[in-house]
């Protein structure tokens, strides 16, 4: 959404439509941030989705990856192992797709729980 509330349309091929898109991804997550802090946890979570499905349309595997990890950690501090491991293991995979594998050598260490052994895949 803008700042009116209306829905972005990233579609529509405007003055400045294709630029604007570009950074959808990025105001989603930061609305789903936002969210967390307000205690909006439905809406963060749309949020976080609609934020990696924005990413992933527009090829910003770095924003998938954050996007990921993002929610991950959420998902974590509300004890959703389900959700928080499909999610760091996705922000794994879309740091490695980045060839950011010093990132992704990082979730390893910091979420073993969710890299241990064979469990890697989701």
């Amino acid at each position: 959404m803008d700042r009116e509330g209306k829905k972005v349309d990233c579609d529509h091929q405007g003055l400045f439509g294709e630029r604007k898109c570009q950074h959808v991804h990025t105001l989603h997550l930061l609305t789903a941030e936002f969210n967390v802090l307000k205690s909006n946890f439905a809406e963060a979570e749309e949020s976080y989705k609609q934020a990696q499905t924005s990413a992933e349309r527009t090829s910003f595997v770095q924003d998938r990856a954050l996007a990921h990890e993002l929610a991950g950690v959420y998902y974590l501090g509300k004890n959703d192992e389900y959700w928080a491991k499909h999610n760091m293991t996705s922000a794994h995979q879309a740091y490695t797709d980045w060839q950011a594998r010093v990132k992704a050598d990082h979730l390893n260490r910091r979420y073993p729980q969710f890299f241990s052994g064979d469990n890697n895949e989701f």
